[in-house]
């Protein structure tokens, strides 16, 4: 019995690992206090582009809204020129076309409005031109959205580190006991 009881003491300690000194922890928390300080530093500064990327993401929407109304009315006088071709016998099958509310669909397939009637390219061509610019606007609020979430997401698993890290480093400086401090 007492034979087994050596054998575990000494497995036990031979696997412990040393305990650091108050001042390897003391020197840890201070360098990781300082790194939090910057961490801060430089969360601030995030926060500045966060700060700037919404004002941008405000005007891209207020551009992406100006957009789908000049797209919805263009797609209104094209509808109202299909219908007019349609009722001249001029137009086959373009209806779903016109009254689709997604501009990647018209880009998708401009080539068929070039075909109706010259007198009517005008309307085509604003149309056209309208679902240009919704597309990009549309697209640009999306990278600028990404932009903002990459942004905050960076900067909070950064923060979430370095404190994690700090708060580690606290809690075993506060396990010490008197004599190693």
């Amino acid at each position: 019995m007492a034979l087994a009881g050596a054998v575990a003491g000494y497995a036990g300690t031979a696997s412990a690992t040393p305990q650091p000194s108050v001042s390897q922890v003391t020197a840890q928390v201070k360098q990781l206090t300082t790194r939090a300080d910057q961490a801060d530093q430089q969360y601030d500064q995030v926060n500045t582009q966060l700060t700037a990327a919404n004002a941008t993401l405000k005007q891209v929407n207020t551009e992406v809204a100006n957009d789908q109304k000049q797209f919805k009315a263009a797609r209104a006088n094209v509808a109202q020129v299909a219908a007019a071709a349609y009722e001249d016998g001029n137009m086959t099958s373009m209806a779903a076309l016109f009254t689709s509310a997604s501009p990647q669909t018209v880009l998708n397939q401009a080539s068929m409005l070039t075909q109706l009637d010259t007198s009517r390219y005008a309307e085509m061509s604003q149309f056209i031109n309208a679902a240009r610019q919704l597309a990009s606007a549309q697209a640009q609020a999306k990278r600028t959205q990404a932009a903002i979430q990459a942004l905050r997401n960076q900067a909070q698993a950064q923060a979430h580190s370095i404190t994690s890290a700090l708060n580690k480093k606290k809690a075993l400086l506060a396990t010490l006991t008197a004599p190693e401090q």
